[in-house]
């Protein structure tokens, strides 16, 4: 119960926070939510997966992009970090199936993927997880060559 306040607390602080810049002026081209989400657009014989990296995470996530920015070649692991995953199903976004509280830190394709955030793009391998900052909203599906493209949008 007191878990849930302060969540809701932090959740109406960083709102507050974020509409006091946007007052200042556009921040980003990110989504209105207070926590990061992916889109999944992809066809179903595609498996994406969100991750929250967590310091009691019961996975492991190999990262090419620690700081969330292009960190150089994405086929490289630069960072292997706990992480608690989940299968995000075609058609679906991450709020709406695992609820609007649910903070997406990074996102993975199980097949080679395009990751494109603004004006610099990375083709991470199957399986290679691709971190992104709260506030993002992150949509995968099939660019106009066919393949699995996730984008910041």
């Amino acid at each position: 119960m007191i878990k849930n306040k302060l969540r809701i607390a932090a959740v109406a602080l960083l709102t507050l926070g974020a509409n006091a810049l946007t007052l200042a002026g556009p921040v980003s081209t990110a989504h209105a939510g207070a926590f990061g989400t992916v889109e999944n657009r992809l066809p179903s014989n595609y498996t994406v997966k969100t991750a929250r990296f967590l310091s009691d995470g019961a996975s492991r996530c190999n990262l090419w992009n620690p700081s969330g920015g292009n960190d150089g070649s994405a086929n490289v692991v630069r960072a292997t970090w706990n992480c608690n995953t989940r299968w995000l199903p075609s058609g679906k976004s991450s709020d709406s199936e695992f609820g609007w509280l649910y903070d997406a830190d990074g996102v993975m394709v199980e097949s080679n993927y395009i990751y494109q955030d603004g004006s610099w793009a990375q083709s991470p391998t199957a399986f290679m997880w691709t971190r992104f900052h709260d506030y993002d909203r992150v949509i995968c599906a099939l660019n106009s060559n066919g393949q699995p493209h996730c984008y910041t949008a």
